[in-house]
């Protein structure tokens, strides 16, 4: 034989190279050597051509050792007979309607409905469980010693060979055009089918709305399919293989095992398939619309093949089986064995499916609305090709060849062996099944777009491929199979070894996984922040020595480095966007670490990882576990703090043991002592709702089941109310809580401190020895000068005029009053408690509410009261005694709250101003708010409450009902008022002293120019500065402000320049001052020279007249 004539991965062979082939096959006994010869050759748009040789020769009718007949009728009807030892029959009516039966000693059942949904479970000797869920998820893939799988997928081409002992090859070229020697059929809408075997092979084929399938055996699998486009499949057994790939366009997959191959290609235009194995296998498939496929072997081939509306079902092995597929909209399956084993797998576009076998094969090709499934016995070769016009197949085997081809719509089925083969093909939703071995495996597709297979067992490899566009897996057993996946994005993978197994995920949701040993199993999963491949190929290969995983694209973040996984081992690298906890090597992106995050926690720790590195500490002191901060590439941390969720504080692990198992009705005094001795904050905020919710409700439900007295509640009281003012005694915790958890987890601290109160109160009622009148149990803790103090109360008498709480004067004159005649409201006995918080904790641990500008503050303590009836027999513990007084139609609740800051002044009247040291600030008189927590929306309401009256240093305030009260003010800190002020006078004062700059100037110019002193009169200019200069410097003055974050530019009493800002006017009014100062001095020392340069020709003017006068006198004597 011409090895260069056997089509290789990437090379076409030509015609003249590789004439026509003539096999001959030798057979002893009554069968003698006979040679055939298979000539291709197709001419039409929709010629389907097959050839089938074997040990014994088959033409148009197949013969054997038994008899086989043929029959092709119509456009749309299919007859088909077979003979042989017993008797094959089988029907194919109209585009509408197919049925399939197959009975045996075995049976399997499954039914199939909805047009794309799908359910099955399939069960085996040993039982394996997978839940797949996810919009565009596809996993599984099992690899036993025996079984390969291969996936194809991709809109365009895909090539796969596989090579065995003994190669077979078989040619078939031209765009649409098929030759076959000795048969041909031809049709638009011709379905052929021929079933061979020692046992009965009844088929049924119905149209594309319902299609029935029951297959039942020693061994039983069940399942079934539901959703608008989830398809599960599970399948268990020794050596089983699954491989399911999904995709928008195309899924193709080989399994190969000792004597199994399996391979499907498809694709809307050309598939080439080789296939070989121990007598056959190899086969190429050109042509743009055309499929051809040829199986050959010692046994029986299978092969299927369906175009874009087209179903395909083989089931061989040594039982029966029984298949009905029901309509395009539903199919259910059901297979039951020994052991169960259930696969659910939901989602939008998610299919799985599983086949079960001691050496089972199974291979599914999915298109954008095909489903394909094949499933080979232990010694079975199944081949499957579908595309969007034309099919062809060919089976060969000791003594039976089926041949059917289809036009654009065909449907063809081939059964071959020594056992029964049946298969349905349904309407334009897909379902394909295939069950196969002695173990009987049913299994059911559905959906337009979505296919799944999975398969388990104790040496199972499974591989699941997901992406728009590549989709690549192969899968190697002690027999070698290569496959090679082509798309638009191109993906090649080979692996080769006797116990190797690879499989690789590409596309742009990319996972990648590498399965290697005899009894591997690996899994992928892929989301949809995975890394991508670019459009270049991609391969893989394992040959015993290590195989490095690389990302195809690089993330900016997370740092993530690559992956080296060795064989025989299993490794999964799955390359998704978030941030690892632990620390990790630097990627390429992050190798420097010439610029460190460092900072410090809010437990004063330093910190200092390189960038994309995540760095690990201890708890503190105290506490176990370790806490973890990431700093990002780009030299920052990710959070503003670092994550303790992992921190567990011993003495609250120790308080909740002791409290599940509490048996004296006192919590450990030294665990409590130790708390309250601490001087930093011993928990973490998230702990803070395990005391809220764990301890404290356990501690006081299981003293109040044990006990009756007061004396020994009280202690258990005691204790919860320390631990609450433990748990509010540093704000740290609190504050690194959200405003949403801070209100939920002190609106449970309030119930906690009610609940354990109104406990004591029942207690007290129950207690003989207790006073029947009044007593008053008080808590208080001082820490300072501030405290947390509750109250508990009962009475027995409800006359009092005006009860007030708490009864005692330590809680800086806060004191809530009830209204007169209250009573009328409730009758008999009542209990009733309250409780008061600083409100320095009140403020970290209730969240403010703030306005605008405006700066809110709790100016006064936080106060609760509520009333309730007494307990009406000491076993009702749990009984809900709360009573709701409404006090809207007379006097209401007054409190009286005094300041922590004094208020005065209009809240509209006070301009901000610098404090003096020690000094607070002031709250505005005229913006108190008598306030109530609502515990349904967790915030401060004003609803039902109103201010009676309000001084500098107390408010009163009347509510309606009863509840937890408080006082709110806004502090004086007028920014934008101060703002403007301070601008118009910084920018007036400086418009003033650049006038007096120009005033100099002017003067300096007449000066000057004494001889010409007309000067210009340009009054814009003057102006243009005069006005101009002094803005330019304001802004410049706010703008430096700004960049350093220096708001407070204007500050001070009078809202004048702050700081160093002074100079923003001091340093122009010296350069005027200056400036004038120097132009007034030249003024002066021009006018001194000017006086003495004109007193000297004045004297000589007047020494010359009075020379005139002498000479004149003199001249007036001597005429005398």
């Amino acid at each position: 034989m011409n090895l260069a004539c056997i089509p290789v991965q990437g090379q076409e062979t030509s015609e003249d190279e590789c004439p026509a082939t003539e096999y001959t096959t030798t057979t002893d006994g009554s069968t003698t050597t006979e040679q055939s010869t298979t000539d291709s050759s197709t001419t039409g748009p929709t010629t389907t051509e097959e050839t089938t040789t074997g040990p014994t020769t088959t033409e148009e009718t197949t013969t054997g050792p038994t008899t086989t007949e043929e029959t092709t009728t119509g456009p749309t009807t299919t007859e088909e007979t077979t003979t042989g030892q017993t008797t094959t029959e089988e029907t194919t009516t109209g585009p509408t309607t197919t049925e399939e039966t197959t009975t045996g000693p075995t049976t399997t059942e499954e039914t199939t409905t909805g047009p794309t949904t799908t359910e099955e479970t399939t069960t085996g000797p040993t039982t394996t469980e997978e839940t797949t869920t996810g919009p565009t998820t596809t996993e599984e893939t099992t690899t036993g010693p025996t079984t390969t799988e291969e996936t194809t997928t991709g809109p365009t081409t895909t090539e796969e060979t596989t090579t065995g002992l003994t190669t077979t090859e078989e040619s078939t070229t031209g765009p649409t055009t098929t030759e076959r020697k000795k048969e041909s059929t031809t049709g638009p809408t011709t379905t052929e089918e021929t079933t061979t075997g020692p046992t009965t092979t009844e088929e049924t084929t119905t149209g594309p709305t319902t299609t029935e399938e029951t297959t039942t055996g020693p061994t039983t699998t069940e399942e079934t399919t539901t959703g608008p486009t989830t398809t599960e499949e599970t399948t268990t057994g020794p050596t089983t293989t699954e491989e399911t790939t999904t995709g928008p366009t195309t899924t193709e997959e080989t399994t190969t095992g000792p004597t199994t191959t399996e391979e499907t290609t498809t694709g809307p235009t050309t598939t080439e398939e080789t296939t070989t194995g121990l007598t056959t296998t190899e086969e190429s498939t050109t042509g743009p619309t055309t499929t051809e496929e040829t199986t050959t072997g010692p046994t029986t081939t299978e092969e299927t093949t369906t175009g874009p509306t087209t179903t395909e079902e083989t089931t061989t092995g040594p039982t029966t089986t029984e298949e009905t597929t029901t309509g395009p909209t539903t199919t259910e399956e059901t297979t039951t064995g020994l052991t169960t084993t259930e696969e659910s797998t939901t989602g939008p576009t998610t299919t799985e499916e599983t086949t079960t076998g001691p050496t089972t094969t199974e291979e599914t090709t999915t298109g954008p609305t095909t489903t394909e499934e094949t499933t080979t016995g232990p010694t079975t070769t199944e081949e499957t090709t579908t595309g969007p016009t034309t099919t062809e197949e060919t089976t060969t085997g000791l003594t039976t060849t089926e041949e059917s081809t289809t036009g654009p719509t065909t449907t063809e089925e081939t059964t071959t062996g020594p056992t029964t083969t049946e298969e349905t093909t349904t309407g334009p939703t897909t379902t394909e099944e295939t069950t196969t071995g002695p173990t009987t495996t049913e299994e059911t597709t559905t959906g337009s777009t979505t296919t799944e297979e999975t398969t388990t067992g104790p040496t199972t490899t499974e591989e699941t491929t997901t992406g728009s566009t590549t989709t690549e897996k192969t899968t190697t057993g002690p027999t070698t199979t290569e496959g090679t996946t082509t798309g638009p994005t191109t993906t090649e993978e080979t692996t080769t070894g006797p116990t190797t197994t690879e499989e690789t995920t590409t596309g742009p949701t990319t996972t990648e996984e590498t399965t290697t040993g005899l009894t591997t199993t690996e899994e992928s999963t892929t989301g949809t922040e995975e890394s991508t491949t670019t459009p270049t190929t991609i391969t893989d290969g394992s040959v015993g020595t290590p195989i490095t995983l690389k990302p195809a694209a690089k993330f900016r973040q997370p740092c993530i480095t690559s992956t080296t996984v060795p064989v025989p081992t299993t490794n999964s690298t799955t390359m998704t966007p978030t941030t690892p906890r632990t620390t990790t090597s630097t990627p390429p992106s992050c190798r420097s670490c010439d610029v460190k995050c460092i900072a410090t926690d809010a437990r004063n720790r330093t910190w200092d990882p390189c960038p994309g590195e995540t760095q690990t500490k201890n708890c503190s002191e105290g506490a176990d576990g370790t806490e973890v901060w990431t700093c990002d590439c780009d030299g920052r941390f990710t959070t503003p703090q670092p994550n303790d969720s992992g921190c567990k504080s011993r003495w609250l692990k120790e308080a909740l043991e002791l409290a599940e198992n509490i048996q004296d009705l006192h919590i450990n005094q030294n665990i409590t002592e130790m708390i309250r001795g601490n001087t930093r904050p011993n928990y973490y905020g998230h702990e803070i709702e395990d005391v809220l919710v764990g301890l404290l409700p356990t501690v006081v439900q299981k003293a109040s089941n044990l006990t009756h007295l007061v004396e020994e509640f009280k202690p258990i009281a005691d204790d919860v109310v320390n631990i609450t003012y433990i748990v509010t005694q540093f704000s740290e915790p609190w504050q690194g809580l959200d405003n949403k958890n801070r209100s939920r987890f002190a609106t449970i601290l309030l119930q906690n401190i009610e609940s354990v109160s109104f406990n004591l109160t029942g207690i007290s009622s129950c207690d003989p020895t207790s006073s029947t009148r009044m007593e008053e149990f008080i808590h208080h803790i001082y820490l300072n000068e501030t405290y947390f103090v509750t109250s508990a109360l009962i009475s027995n008498d409800v006359s009092d005029d005006r009860p007030e709480f708490p009864k005692f004067n330590m809680s800086k004159g806060t004191v809530l009053r009830l209204p007169p005649n209250w009573g009328r409201e409730i009758s008999g006995k009542v209990d009733w408690t309250g409780s008061l918080i600083d409100a320095e904790y009140a403020s970290y641990i209730l969240p403010l509410q703030s306005e605008g500008n405006r700066e809110t503050i709790y100016n006064g303590n936080l106060i609760s009261f509520t009333v309730s009836r007494t307990r009406s027999s000491c076993d009702s513990i749990d009984e809900d005694r709360k009573v709701e007084l409404n006090f809207t139609n007379g006097p209401g609740v007054q409190i009286i709250f005094p300041h922590r800051v004094e208020a005065w002044g209009d809240k509209t009247a006070n301009l901000h101003r610098d404090l003096k040291p020690g000094e607070e600030r002031m709250a505005a008189l005229g913006s108190a708010r008598c306030v109530f927590w609502d515990t349904v929306n967790l915030t401060w309401s004003t609803e039902g409450c109103k201010v009676i009256a309000s001084t500098p240093f107390e408010t009163t305030c009347e509510c309606d009902h009863l509840t937890s009260f408080a006082i709110l003010m806004d502090l004086h800190n007028y920014r934008t008022a101060c703002f403007i002020f301070g601008f118009l006078t910084h920018y007036v004062f400086l418009a003033a002293f650049c006038w007096m700059a120009l005033e100099g100037w002017y003067l300096y110019k007449v000066i000057i120019n004494v001889f010409n002193n007309v000067l210009p009169r340009r009054s814009w200019i003057y102006n243009l500065i005069g006005y101009g200069v002094p803005l330019v410097m304001v802004g410049i003055t706010l703008l430096i402000g700004y960049i350093f974050g220096e708001g407070d530019v204007y500050g001070g009493e009078v809202c004048w320049l702050a700081g160093s800002y002074i100079w923003a006017f001091n340093g122009p009014v010296l350069i005027v001052v200056v400036a004038n100062i120097s132009i007034l001095t030249i003024c002066m020392v021009t006018a001194h020279r000017v006086r003495k340069s004109r007193q000297f020709p004045m004297l000589k003017r007047r020494v010359s007249s009075l020379s005139t006068y002498n000479g004149k006198l003199t001249g007036l004597q001597v005429a005398e």
